[in-house]
């Protein structure tokens, strides 16, 4: 399989979270093209909303509003809870302005684990 990723994955701390609408969910891997998240509310369905903002509550990092492109969800049964279902979402990032990547790439070097 060719890889089609422009940017590396980082795997993130736990102390920070993705809020897309009214969902909130926990970011599993980073990149400056993109983001893979698990969120709770598998009912939610996350189509029609094309911002996400970023927080970490040690620092009170924030981004907002950052724009994406869903590019695959998936809801998937939680191992340790038969009745908990997760939806994981596989998100591009679209139509960041310069700030925005600075502000995402000073988010990555701060709270990735390398």
């Amino acid at each position: 399989m060719r890889e089609r990723r422009n940017s590396n994955r980082y795997k993130i701390k736990k102390d920070s979270f993705i809020v897309h609408f009214r969902n909130t969910g926990n970011i599993e891997n980073i990149s400056l093209g993109g983001v893979l998240c698990s969120c709770i509310n598998s009912e939610f369905d996350p189509k029609s909303f094309t911002k996400i903002d970023i927080r970490c509550k040690k620092n009170c990092f924030y981004l907002s509003n950052l724009g994406i492109q869903i590019l695959k969800t998936k809801i998937t049964e939680e191992k340790s809870s038969p009745h908990l279902f997760i939806r994981r979402c596989h998100l591009k990032f679209d139509n960041l302005t310069d700030i925005d990547i600075v502000r995402l790439s000073d988010f990555i070097s701060a709270y990735a684990i390398f």
